[in-house]
Parts: structure tokens; C-alpha cells; sequence
């Protein structure tokens, strides 16, 4: 039942991104107070599974312009993420800095890591890693929204990782939030009833 929850939220999210329908709320934020809110969600989900949650902040950030709920929700998925693809006594870390003019936000792990070859596809929707005697359950959407969120902001986000040693998750937006565009129309005439989900 909570995984058929999480898959009808997951659902409604992206067809809402891909409709251009999720409306943002576009305004400056004090970045390490949105972060904190972010990892203290998650404290309690590393200490269960024993797994070391890190912030490291730059000194001095400046404010920035975006959707406080929905960078929130970038965050929340990728520690989400990193936590339970990390092994008790792991380390996941979030490093946020300015470069330039973005801010960026690192989410690492000491995690199993993600095969060279899955690596184009983790953003597409339903697309899980498959890992022999290592299933780990998930809707399959949670990445192919952040990708989209990110995007809306006019951002983009990276990948690097290696078997057995970790993942680092690269988020950059622009300081002075999205730039003005027409919403995002991929898919819009997709029908939810026409995607197939697999197990």
C-alpha cells in the first residue's frame, strides 16, 4: 500500500512537470536554512540504517532565487537515495558552494555505486538499477522528477560513479533563480493509464 502511494504521488508529480501544470514558487532563500531542513528530514532515516549524514556548507553563501519546497524535494530524494544505497557504518555527504554563477549542490555517498552502463538511463522514468540479490524498493520516477524540477529551474544535474566505492550527485542552478521560459510540454498528451509498470 505505501509503495502504491508513493508510485500515485510519483505519478501525479511528473505528469504534472511534464504538463507544465506543477506551479513554482519563485523566491530568494537563505540556501543553508533550506538544507538543513532537507538533511533534518533525513537524520532520523540515516541513524537507522547506520549510515553517517554530513553537511558542509561554503562559508558566506548568498542567497538564491528558486522553490524552496521543490529543491527540498531534490534533496530529500537524493540523501534518500544515497542512504539506502549505502552499506551500515557508509557516509553520505552534502556539500553545498557557489561556482560562478550557480549554486551547486553535491550529494556523495561510500555507497555500492551504480554500473557504468545504467548511467544514461537512471534518469528515465521507471528506469530502476537492477542489482542481483540487492532489491531495493522504489517507485522508479523519484530521479526522472528531480531531473525535471532541476531543469524547471533552468539548472542541470550530473552523475559520477564507481562500483563499490560511492556516487556524487551534482546539482547546479542559477543564483538569480530559472530563467523566463514557456513550462515544460514534453509528454503532456501522455496518459497516465498507458504506462506500464514493471513489478
Amino acid at each position: 500500500i505505501d509503495r502504491l502511494a508513493r508510485l500515485i504521488n510519483d505519478v501525479l508529480d511528473f505528469q504534472k512537470l511534464g504538463s507544465g501544470k506543477m506551479q513554482f514558487n519563485i523566491q530568494q532563500h537563505d540556501v543553508a536554512e533550506v538544507v538543513d531542513d532537507a538533511c533534518r528530514s533525513m537524520a532520523t532515516f540515516a541513524e537507522k540504517r547506520g549510515v553517517k549524514l554530513s553537511i558542509k556548507l561554503a562559508e558566506d553563501l548568498p542567497k538564491a532565487v528558486f522553490d524552496s519546497d521543490r529543491i527540498i524535494q531534490v534533496l530529500t530524494n537524493l540523501i534518500n537515495n544515497a542512504i539506502k544505497f549505502t552499506p551500515k557504518g557508509g557516509q553520505v555527504s552534502v556539500d553545498v558552494r557557489v561556482q560562478g554563477p550557480e549554486l551547486v549542490f553535491q550529494v556523495s555517498d561510500t555507497g555500492m555505486g551504480i554500473p557504468k552502463e545504467a548511467l544514461p538511463k537512471i534518469f528515465e522514468r521507471f528506469y530502476r538499477v537492477q542489482r542481483p540479490g540487492k532489491e531495493i524498493g522504489g517507485t522508479g520516477l523519484g530521479l526522472a522528477i528531480v531531473n525535471r524540477i532541476v531543469t524547471a529551474h533552468g539548472g542541470r544535474i550530473e552523475v559520477e560513479s564507481e562500483l563499490n566505492k560511492g556516487t556524487t550527485f551534482t546539482v547546479s542552478i542559477p543564483l538569480a533563480g530559472p530563467p523566463k521560459s514557456e513550462p515544460l510540454l514534453e509528454g503532456a498528451d501522455e496518459k497516465i493509464e498507458n504506462v506500464v509498470v514493471d513489478g
